[in-house]
């Protein structure tokens, strides 16, 4: 019989902490209501709350949402999910999420709970002369307050390696450190490395396939290229120069060879290359 009754008192003990548990899970409590998703129910906004908020303003946000106290909807729902989306869209904020915080009958107190992202205090260079420091700050879009994001990152490392690529630096690497601001807990800074490396030039452009036009004359309507000045010797001459013995001296100053103007044109074209009035040009 006591065995009997000891059973008994388990079955209801057990359901009555079943009971409990099943009426925490619906009705929430205080401290973060957990919602049903298998049922999602119609609520009332009663109010909406923000955490974590450092610059921004509480009510521009709450604007930005598209939710109202007063408005109904599903909790969970896509009034909820949308809302998180249109927070991320305006890139002000990283982590986001709403909480039901309480539930009065048919009305839901709301919570957004937000990490703010950092605020931009100051850049520097590191690598950079003094004048290309001066242009690369015009072409950036970077000012104090502004919101640091990882897009804006990649953007400025885009726009100084550009920068460099148009000056014939093809190679030439850049990166950007976020650094805590010493002053500002909520900004941080900027620092912008950049090793430029060696500057890409054309030794030569070589034409094949062409019969009709000179070379050289094609080379100047190429935009913005130039090879390098060169001049060297052909072989005959050069061995002549740099090979001499006392006994060749006097064959080598008179002696004389039988040369075309087509000749001398190709040799000069091969062997000679003046640019009198521009630089060797960079490779775009």
């Amino acid at each position: 019989m006591k065995k009997y009754l000891l059973l008994i008192v388990l079955i209801v003990g057990v359901q009555i902490a079943f009971g409990q548990f099943r009426n925490r899970r619906t009705t929430g409590s205080q401290g973060g209501t957990v919602t049903n998703y298998a049922n999602p129910k119609e609520f009332e906004i009663a109010s909406i709350d923000i955490e974590g908020l450092s610059v921004l303003d509480k009510n521009a946000l709450i604007s930005l949402t598209g939710l109202r106290v007063g408005d109904r909807i599903k909790i969970p729902g896509d009034q909820i999910s949308g809302a998180i989306r249109k927070l991320w869209n305006h890139g002000l904020v990283g982590d986001v999420s709403i909480l039901v915080s309480k539930i009065e009958g048919d009305q839901a107190h709301l919570l957004i709970q937000l990490a703010e992202l950092p605020r931009l205090m100051g850049f520097s260079f590191e690598g950079v002369s003094t004048s290309r420091e001066t242009e690369l700050k015009e072409d950036l879009n970077l000012y104090r307050g502004k919101v640091v994001t990882d897009a804006m990152i990649r953007k400025t490392e885009l726009a100084v390696s550009k920068n460099f690529q148009s000056r014939g630096f093809l190679n030439a690497d850049v990166n950007v450190i976020m650094e805590q601001d010493s002053i500002n807990s909520d900004g941080v800074r900027l620092r912008i490395v950049v090793d430029e490396k060696a500057k890409i030039k054309i030794n030569e452009i070589i034409i094949e396939g062409n019969q009709d036009v000179a070379d050289s004359k094609l080379k100047r309507k190429l935009k913005k290229t130039g090879e390098k000045v060169r001049f060297t010797l052909p072989k005959k001459a050069f061995e002549a120069v740099f090979g001499l013995r006392p006994k060749k001296v006097a064959t080598f100053m008179t002696q004389t060879y039988d040369v075309s103007e087509t000749d001398v044109i190709d040799w000069v074209r091969d062997n000679i290359k003046v640019n009198i009035f521009k630089n060797s040009k960079f490779i775009k």
